[in-house]
């Protein structure tokens, strides 16, 4: 894949969390299900204990005051075996303005609803969000702040676990979004990208409550390419780590998470070489098809200063999960830690 300013892949993404007490929530019924086979009903399960998950975002708020909405972005014709790379929706639709958004969770979807899994052909590889308003910490050259990854886990990303914590959505900043597919059925299909929000309005009692999270993005490239690397062994386990970043924000912690391509075992960030997070990949373990159905994270995580060096490390171990590949060549692998900061 090519590197671009638009073409790096985040990690979402996607809101468990391991520093609270081990509670497994499946995800719910909705979320398994397809129009295409069966298997699909267990795709959205795992069976490992210890890895907590955040509930996904449903029709009630989980948050005092908040709002729950959906918005659909793009309408993407993929046919047989084929692939649409990194289009750019400019200036899209946001769910509010003037509010925190607390938690995304984004979903590939069918154009009459019905909710698309790997079992379709379709793949969500990823969806990015860019704030064109403010500058990326990593990469100041990106066009605009990343602010959320989502891909084919489902997972929900949550910021307000331990604390009024949002992301701030505000009407004078202009929002891009980025989205890869793949279609590797023998079936041409319509689908869209549906993303989840839960938010608060800031002004609102609760909202004057809530102060703003920052996203950094540490990867294994130079911070502004696509997150690959090419994969070191297909036949055992390999350990890759990203640049160092020089802290330019002071805060808390607030929510680390990696995201990872499958034969992801996990990604452990480093704070001044001391290890914070370990984000564990989550396997659809009762599917006869494995693929990452989400990624442990860590809330609270400590506190960043000026001048504190981060950086992360991956593991990936092709003899337990299956690497990626297309005609007989494995598919880079992925890393990419969204970090986001409190701003006190």
């Amino acid at each position: 894949m090519k590197s671009s300013a638009f073409s790096v892949i985040v990690s979402f993404l996607l809101g468990s969390y391991v520093t609270a007490s081990p509670v497994l929530q499946p995800l719910d019924s909705a979320q398994g299900r397809s129009a295409v086979r069966e298997r699909s009903l267990t795709e959205g399960f795992h069976d490992q204990p210890g890895i907590p998950i955040d509930v996904p975002i449903g029709r009630t708020p989980t948050t005092p005051s908040a709002t729950v909405s959906s918005v659909r972005y793009g309408t993407f014709k993929l046919g047989a075996g084929s692939s649409l790379g990194n289009k750019i929706l400019p200036g899209v639709e946001k769910p509010c303005t003037d509010c925190y958004i607390v938690a995304m969770q984004a979903r590939l979807e069918s154009t009459n609803g019905t909710e698309l899994f790997t079992d379709s052909g379709l793949w969500l590889h990823h969806v990015i969000f860019f704030n064109r308003g403010r500058i990326d910490l990593t990469c100041p050259r990106m066009a605009g702040e990343r602010f959320y990854g989502g891909g084919n886990t489902r997972a929900t990303r949550r910021w307000n676990n331990h604390g009024r914590w949002g992301y701030s959505a505000r009407e004078d900043e202009r929002w891009d979004v980025v989205v890869e597919l793949m279609n590797d059925g023998s079936l041409a299909l319509d689908a869209t990208v549906r993303i989840d929000f839960e938010w608060v309005k800031a002004n609102s009692t609760e909202g004057q409550k809530y102060r703003e999270v920052r996203p950094i993005w540490i990867a294994l490239d130079d911070f502004c390419g696509d997150s690959g690397v090419p994969v070191k062994s297909v036949t055992e386990s390999f350990t890759v780590r990203t640049p160092t970043w020089t802290a330019t924000v002071d805060g808390p912690l607030v929510d680390i998470a990696a995201h990872m391509h499958d034969a992801g075992v996990e990604m452990t960030t480093y704070l001044n070489g001391q290890p914070i997070c370990r984000s564990v990949q989550v396997y659809n373990n009762s599917a006869r098809e494995q693929h990452i159905v989400g990624q442990g994270a860590c809330k609270d995580a400590g506190r960043v200063k000026t001048g504190d060096q981060l950086f992360a490390e991956v593991t990936y171990d092709p003899r337990r999960h299956t690497l990626v590949t297309h005609n007989g060549t494995p598919d880079p692998v992925m890393g990419s830690d969204g970090v986001y900061v409190g701003i006190e």
